[in-house]
């Protein structure tokens, strides 16, 4: 059993680290123990994952986790205090401490704190061993996983000053967030998750944004204009800030000014195409679009403020319920907004084609932009978006399309063996390239781009080979180079899903 200060001996502590690393702004910089997720999840090594993010999306372990560790603090409690040597606190100590960083700490502590607190009543000497243990692995700790059990355990107590103070270095770490939130909200801590929540973008801002109180016009204010600002994604953390901050009383109250135009735009934005969210998760969304569309008339229009309002159309149109004079009134606004606002929209749209806002404004307004971006492509050597590209019905431009990627991409090199990756990091970015242009040949009658399909089937990513087959089963008739590639994969393909669709392929040939 290694020892405790032989597992953190020549580490930097990660308490240390975030107040050397931290500034007035927050912590821009990822922890310095990333190789410590592969410990606690093997599964995922090589894979690349934003701070915060697995606890934002696993749920609980399904193992025995929880009651093993509390079999390991039981059983270093209950020993006489007078037989234990430090060397050997120290060695009990790493082996809990191994534990703890071998199993993700979401995963089992609501569990481990129900029981620990359930025992507690008649053994409190291992409710303040388990405390003593996690301010140490508080104070020294180096792996990730140990600092959330610290702070999740020390969230049970009523904390002290120099505690809370600790918990507000570590809170400024997304990766901490979560445990950090529910520490102060359970020592009604308000106005330290606020000042969290300003100072985190990512998943630390969702998880303070769920937990704090508006409880005063400033943070009203703030979780309006700004607190829906995350870089996980609008969509993550908008209902959270609308139902708390009364985004419609507010402007039923005070009408709209600027600021809270934007912010109104951009929250409403965040419902449409491919959210998280959607519109009937708000109660008040029809209303509050009602009042946006009806207040453009008021605000000057630009490429960005204009793409919203045309995001807003398909909801109008089919999601949102107003009765037909509303929803005409509705959309003669955006009309006019389109047609006769004396905007040459069509001339700020072909300034930058490939800009995401002109892009779907130009496919609102009926502006055909595929021959300018076409146009860029042949001209640019260094060429990378190709996805826009793909979004054409016609037969023949994708055909120039896919020659023009041919010329581009050593379509030999991409070809390997069927391995089962997941195609996260940047050696992989270029078969995303290729996902793009092969995903959209199965909207023709005809097989074009047969080489980026027997590309694609040949790639490591399991993905890409499933967008590959996606296309195939499309063919009337499968071509022989498709079959022999099949044939070829079949006998290493690692995927069984991948694996069964060669198989029932291969059975129609």
């Amino acid at each position: 059993m290694q020892s405790y200060e032989k597992i953190i001996s020549g580490e930097q502590g990660l308490l240390r680290w975030i107040i050397d690393n931290a500034t007035e702004d927050g912590l821009d910089k990822d922890l310095p123990d990333d190789d410590s997720l592969h410990i606690a999840m093997p599964e995922i090594a090589k894979m690349n994952f934003m701070p915060g993010m697995l606890d934002g999306i696993m749920g609980k372990d399904t193992d025995n986790s929880a009651a093993t560790l509390l079999a390991m603090f039981r059983c270093f409690a209950e020993v006489d205090s007078s037989e234990l040597s430090d060397e050997l606190i120290d060695k009990h100590l790493g082996g809990i401490y191994m534990f703890i960083i071998q199993h993700r700490t979401l995963g089992y502590i609501d569990d481990f704190l129900e029981a620990l607190m359930n025992e507690a009543e008649n053994n409190t000497k291992l409710l303040h061993f388990c405390i003593n243990t996690a301010r140490q692995f508080l104070l020294s700790g180096v792996h990730r996983e140990a600092i959330k059990f610290g702070i999740a355990v020390l969230g049970v107590c009523r904390l002290d000053e120099k505690e809370i103070s600790m918990l507000m270095q570590f809170g400024l770490a997304d990766e901490f967030a979560r445990f950090v939130a529910v520490a102060l909200a359970r020592n009604e801590k308000n106005e330290e998750v606020f000042y969290l929540a300003q100072r985190t973008k990512g998943w630390g801002r969702i998880a303070y944004v769920d937990y704090v109180k508006i409880d005063d016009e400033k943070k009203h204010e703030w979780i309006l204009l700004e607190g829906y600002k995350c870089e996980i994604g609008i969509d993550h953390i908008v209902l959270e800030c609308l139902e708390k901050g009364d985004l419609l009383g507010l402007i039923q109250e005070r009408g709209f000014e600027e600021k809270i135009y934007i912010a109104t735009g951009e929250m409403l934005q965040s419902f449409c195409g491919l959210s998280k969210v959607h519109f009937e998760d708000y109660p008040h969304s029809k209303e509050l679009v009602a009042l946006f569309i009806k207040e453009s008339k008021n605000q000057k229009m630009n490429i960005e403020r204009f793409a919203i309002i045309c995001a807003l159309i398909d909801p109008i149109k089919e999601e949102l319920e107003y009765d037909e004079s509303e929803r005409q009134e509705l959309l003669d606004i955006v009309n006019k907004l389109a047609f006769h606002s004396n905007i040459d929209w069509e001339g700020l749209i072909r300034v930058d084609v490939f800009n995401y806002d002109a892009r779907s404004i130009a496919r609102h307004l009926g502006i055909d932009i595929w021959e300018d971006m076409f146009k860029i492509a042949s001209e640019n050597k260094e060429f990378k978006e190709w996805y826009p590209l793909t979004l054409t019905d016609s037969k023949d431009r994708y055909k120039r399309l896919c020659a023009l990627a041919k010329e581009r991409f050593d379509l030999k090199a991409l070809k390997s063996e069927p391995k089962d990756e997941l195609g996260l990091g940047a050696e992989f970015r270029v078969y995303d390239d290729i996902s793009f242009i092969v995903q959209n040949l199965r909207n023709f009658d005809e097989i074009i781009g047969l080489e980026f399909v027997e590309t694609a089937l040949q790639s490591p990513v399991t993905r890409c080979r499933n967008m590959a087959l996606n296309v195939i089963e499309t063919y009337k008739e499968i071509p022989q180079s498709i079959i022999d590639i099949m044939e070829r994969n079949s006998k290493k393909e690692p995927n069984k899903g991948v694996l069964e669709r060669y198989e029932s392929l291969l059975q129609k040939t």
